[in-house]
C-alpha cells in the first residue's frame, strides 16, 4: 500500500494542467423549505449528462462548463422529500436557483445509487432514531451497521464499543465527534480515546453519519475501525416536552424551545433550548441512584446563504452507584444473586462543559471557508473493584480513576471547485489544533469510596496534537470519482510524575502521514462499485509515549475495502463490503492498573451485508450482518486469538408506519460466541435480543410504549476474563467477570409537541 504516497503526490500536483473555459454554469443551493437553512450533503444529479455532485456546508452547488439547452435536476437528502427541476442554460451565462426540500420519511424509491451510495447505508436520520427507546445518545449507536455497544458501570461511565473486529473500549479505536465538536478523551483516567456521549440528549440528535475503517482524511486519531459523528438541528421544527417512565424508579424528561426566531431580506436566526433529567435505580438489587442533568443549546445566524455563524454550548452532570463486574464462580456458588455486587460501594461522577463557534462563508471564487472554535471543561471521578481481595485481602482492591481537564481547539477547512475543461475537480484543505491540560490525573487504592489507601499513580498531563489534509475529488468521467488525501499529524506529550519526590517532567513528539486513495464508479443508475486504500493511527497514552524504548507512540493501521451497492427492484436496496485492516500493534494503556498491554500486530478481515426493502408503502425491513475474522500475526496459532473481537453479528428492523399516525418497530441484535482470551479456553457468550416499540401520533400529541428485551433473554451486557480472588478464598481464580445484561423491561412515553 505504500505506492499509493507517490500517486497522491502526482495527482496534487496536476491540477492546474489545463486552462479553464466557460459555456453554461449552474449555481444553486439547497435549503430547508421550512427553516430555509442550507442542506449540506444533498446530492444533485444532472440527469442529461450523468453528472453529480454534493451540496457545501451552506447548501451550495455548482456545475460549470456546461453546454446551452435544456436540461433535469434531481435533488435528493435523506430525511427529506426528494424533488427535480428543469432549468435552461445559455451560454456564458448562470443560472441561479434554489431548491426547497420538505422534511419526510426515508423511502426506497427515491434513494438515488451514485459515486457515495454506500452513504446510503451509513448515515441514521432522526426519524429512525425516535424509534429508539434510548435511555442516552450513545445507545444511539445499536442503529449502526455492525456496531455493538455494552455498559458495565452502572450506567454513568461510556459504553463499551465493538466496530469491525475491534473491540474498542470506549473509543481507543473508534473516532465520535458531535457538530464537529471532539468527544474522545487523549490520555484519559480510565483508557485511551474514552468517549462518553451521555451530555447530549437524544431527542436533540438530527443524524448519525458513519466512516467505517480510516478512509476518511478529515479524521485522525483514533479513526482505525472507524468514525462516528452526531448531528444536532440548526432550528426545531416544533418544540416539544417528552416524559419517559418505567420500573425501577426510572423516569426521562426533556424539553426542547425556541428562544429566538428572526427573518427578515439579508439575515435568519434561529435559537433553541433543550434540557434533560434522567433518573434510575437500575435492574440490580443494590440501587444504581443514577441521576444525569443536561441543558444544551444553540443560536444561529445565517446571511442569505452567504455566510453563517453558530454558537453551541451544554453543560452535563451525572453521579451513581455501581454494582460492577461480577465472577460466574460467586453466581454459581450462590455468594450472590445474578444481580448482586460483590463490591456494592463502586460508583462515580462526571461532568462536561462545552462551547463551540462556527463559522461559514462562502468566498468570491467559489470556494468556502469553515471553522471551528471550542472549549472544554471535564471532571471524572470513577470508583471500580475489578479484583475485590486479590492485592489487598484486608481492604479490598477498589480503585479510584479521577482527573480534571480543559480542552482547546480550534479546526477548519477550506473547499473549492476547479474548472477543468471536461472534468469535476474540488481542492479540499484542512486543519485542526488541540490542546489537553489535565492538572490532576490520578489512580489510587481506596477504602469504601472515603479513604485514600495508595496513590498508584499521580500526576499532570498536558498534550498537544496538530493535523493538516489536502484532499483532492476528480471526477474524470461522468461515471468515475476518484478522492485523494495526504494528511500529516504532529503530537507533544509532556508528563510530570508527582509520585517522585523530585521534580520531574518527561517529553516526547511524534508525527505520522496519512495517505487516503478512494474510487468510486458507477456501473449504472442501479449499481455502483467502490475501492479504498487508506493509512490510520490511534495515539498512545502520553504516559506511554514518554518512555524511552517503549512502544511507537503511533500505531499504525493500513486497510483496504472494496464494496458495491446494488438496486435491483425500485423497493430494493443491497450493499456489500470486503476489507482487511492491519495494525501495527495492539496496546493500550489501562488505567485500571496503570500499566500497558502489549499484543503485538494484528490483521482483520471481514465482510458487511446491507438489505434496505420497502415491502409495502408503510412497511420497511432493515437488515445488516458483520462477519469479521481477526488473529495476532506474531503469535502460535491456537494463541493468536483476539480477546473479545466481535466475529459476527447482525440487526434487523422492522418498522411500521400509517398515515393516520401509527408506528411500530420490532429490531433484533444478535451477537456470536467469541473467544475471550488469546487461547480461545473461555468463549464469551454471545446473544440474540429482541425489542419493540409502538405508538400513535395524534396532532401535536405521541404516545410511545417500549419494550426492551422482549423475549427476556438472559444474557452477559459486558464480560472480560479476570483474575480475582474473594473474600476467604487462599487463592486466585481466573475466569470470565461479566455484568448482566437487561431484563425484559416496559417503558411508557408521552410527547407533546407546541
Amino acid at each position: 500500500m505504500k505506492p499509493l504516497l507517490p500517486f497522491l503526490l502526482l495527482l496534487f500536483g496536476a491540477i492546474e494542467i489545463f486552462a479553464a473555459t466557460h459555456n453554461g454554469t449552474i449555481k444553486g443551493v439547497v435549503v430547508d423549505a421550512d427553516t430555509r437553512a442550507g442542506l449540506p450533503g444533498a446530492h444533485i444529479f444532472l440527469k442529461e449528462y450523468g453528472l453529480s455532485t454534493y451540496s457545501d456546508e451552506l447548501g451550495y452547488f455548482l456545475f460549470s462548463d456546461l453546454p446551452s439547452g435544456k436540461v433535469n435536476i434531481e435533488v435528493s437528502y435523506l430525511g427529506y422529500a426528494g424533488t427535480s427541476k428543469s432549468l435552461e442554460i445559455s451560454d456564458h451565462e448562470t443560472t441561479a436557483i434554489t431548491v426547497g426540500l420538505e422534511k419526510a420519511d426515508y423511502e426506497l424509491p427515491v434513494a438515488n445509487i451514485r459515486s457515495r451510495s454506500e452513504e446510503i447505508f451509513q448515515t441514521i436520520a432522526g426519524a429512525n432514531l425516535l424509534l429508539d427507546p434510548a435511555a442516552n445518545s450513545q445507545e444511539l449507536l445499536r442503529n449502526v451497521p455492525g456496531v455493538v455497544i455494552a455498559q458495565h458501570a452502572g450506567g454513568g461511565k461510556a459504553e463499551q464499543i465493538f466496530m469491525r473486529g475491534f473491540d474498542a473500549d470506549h473509543g481507543t479505536d473508534v473516532r465520535i465527534d458531535a457538530d464537529g465538536l471532539p468527544v474522545n478523551m487523549v490520555s484519559h483516567a480510565h483508557g485511551q480515546g474514552y468517549a462518553d456521549l451521555h451530555w447530549l440528549i437524544p431527542e436533540m440528535v438530527e443524524q448519525i453519519e458513519v466512516t467505517k475503517g480510516p478512509f476518511d482524511v478529515s479524521k485522525g486519531d483514533f479513526a482505525t475501525a472507524g468514525s462516528i459523528n452526531y448531528k444536532t438541528p440548526l432550528a426545531l421544527k416544533d418544540n416539544f416536552f417528552f416524559l419517559e417512565t418505567g420500573p425501577d424508579n426510572t423516569l426521562r424528561a426533556s424539553i426542547a424551545t425556541d428562544f429566538f426566531s428572526d427573518s427578515n431580506a439579508d439575515r435568519t436566526a434561529y435559537g433553541w433550548l433543550a434540557s434533560e433529567y434522567f433518573t434510575t435505580d437500575g435492574y440490580f438489587e443494590n440501587p444504581q441512584n443514577f441521576h444525569r442533568y443536561n441543558v444544551m443549546g444553540k443560536y444561529s445566524i445565517l446571511r442569505n446563504n452567504q455566510s453563517s455563524a453558530s454558537l453551541f454550548f451544554s453543560t452535563f452532570s451525572s453521579r451513581w452507584d455501581a454494582s460492577g463486574q461480577i465472577p460466574q464462580r460467586a453466581v454459581n456458588e450462590g455468594l450472590i444473586g445474578r444481580y448482586g455486587a460483590i463490591d456494592p460501594t463502586e460508583g462515580g461522577n462526571t461532568s462536561r462543559h462545552n462551547i463551540q463557534l462556527t463559522t461559514i462563508k462562502n468566498t468570491a471564487n467559489e470556494g468556502l471557508l469553515k471553522n471551528r472554535f471550542y472549549f472544554v471543561s471535564y471532571d471524572f471521578e470513577l470508583y471500580s473493584n475489578f479484583t475485590f481481595f486479590l492485592n489487598d485481602s484486608i481492604n479490598g482492591d477498589q480503585i479510584r480513576q479521577k482527573e480534571k481537564r480543559s480542552i482547546f481547539g480550534i479546526s477548519g477547512k477550506y473547499e473549492l471547485p476547479l474548472n477543468i475543461p471536461g472534468n469535476a475537480l474540488k481542492q479540499e484543505t484542512g486543519w485542526d489544533l488541540r490542546f489537553d491540560d489535565i492538572p490532576h490525573s490520578e489512580l489510587s487504592h481506596t477504602l469504601d469510596r472515603k479513604t485514600v489507601l495508595e496513590n498508584q499513580s499521580l500526576g499532570s498531563i498536558r498534550q498537544t496534537s496538530a493535523g493538516i489534509y489536502e484532499k483532492i475529488s476528480w471526477q474524470p468521467f461522468t461515471r468515475l470519482t476518484i478522492t485523494g488525501g495526504l494528511r500529516l499529524d504532529v503530537f507533544q506529550f509532556l508528563y510530570e510524575d508527582r509520585m517522585k519526590a523530585e521534580y520531574s517532567e518527561q517529553r516526547a513528539r511524534a508525527a505520522i502521514v496519512s495517505p487516503k486513495l478512494t474510487a468510486a464508479w458507477e456501473l449504472g443508475s442501479n449499481t455502483s462499485l467502490n475501492l479504498k486504500l487508506a493509512r490510520g493511527f490511534h495515539s498512545n497514552d502520553t504516559r506511554v509515549a514518554v518512555r524511552r524504548g517503549g512502544p511507537p507512540t503511533l500505531p499504525t493501521a493500513w486497510a483496504v475495502e472494496t464494496g458495491a451497492t446494488w438496486k435491483p427492484l425500485p423497493k430494493l436496496l443491497l450493499g456489500a463490503a470486503l476489507w482487511q485492516l492491519d495494525l501495527e500493534q495492539e496496546f493500550v494503556y489501562v488505567g485500571d492498573e496503570a500499566v500497558v498491554e502489549l499484543s503485538g500486530p494484528s490483521r482483520r478481515r471481514g465482510i458487511d451485508l446491507t438489505l434496505r426493502h420497502q415491502i409495502a408503502q408503510p412497511l420497511q425491513l432493515a437488515i445488516d450482518a458483520s462477519w469479521s475474522h481477526g488473529r495476532f500475526l506474531d503469535a502460535p496459532k491456537g494463541e493468536n486469538y483476539i480477546p473479545l473481537a466481535p466475529s459476527f453479528t447482525a440487526n434487523a428492523a422492522l418498522t411500521w408506519k400509517t398515515a393516520d399516525g401509527f408506528f411500530s418497530q420490532l429490531t433484533m441484535r444478535h451477537v456470536a460466541d467469541r473467544p475471550a482470551n488469546e487461547n480461545n479456553t473461555l468463549t464469551a457468550a454471545g446473544h440474540t435480543l429482541a425489542d419493540l416499540t409502538a405508538g400513535w401520533r395524534w396532532g401535536q400529541l405521541r404516545l410511545q410504549l417500549g419494550v426492551i428485551n422482549l423475549t427476556n433473554e438472559q444474557y452477559n451486557e459486558a464480560q472480560f476474563e479476570t483474575t480475582s480472588r474473594l473474600k476467604g478464598e487462599t487463592a486466585p481464580v481466573t475466569e470470565l467477570h461479566f455484568t448482566p445484561g437487561q431484563p425484559r423491561t416496559v417503558k411508557a412515553a408521552i410527547e407533546v409537541l407546541f
